[in-house]
């Protein structure tokens, strides 16, 4: 694979070692706890909004396990 996609990622990895990743991992956690939450719920549309801002904070809180992923394919296939 491309040398430079992997170093991309490895970026990103150096990024998640930081005291501001951390932070932010910690802030997302607290807000998505928050959301959770289905007692204030008003409808249809309100739930498909929750569930949104659910799925785009695990997404973000996911990001260190989809960056190792990506890279372990990337490094396989560059062995290949």
């Amino acid at each position: 694979m491309n040398e430079a996609d992997i170093l991309h990622y490895e970026q990103i990895q150096d990024m998640l070692l930081t005291e501001g990743w951390k932070n932010v991992h910690k802030e997302i956690s607290i807000l998505a706890e928050a959301i959770e939450g289905l007692d204030a719920v008003k409808g249809v549309e309100d739930l498909y909004y929750k569930k949104g801002q659910l799925n785009i904070a695990n997404l973000i809180l996911n990001l260190p396990n989809s960056v190792d992923q990506a890279l372990d394919v990337l490094e396989e296939t560059q062995d290949d």
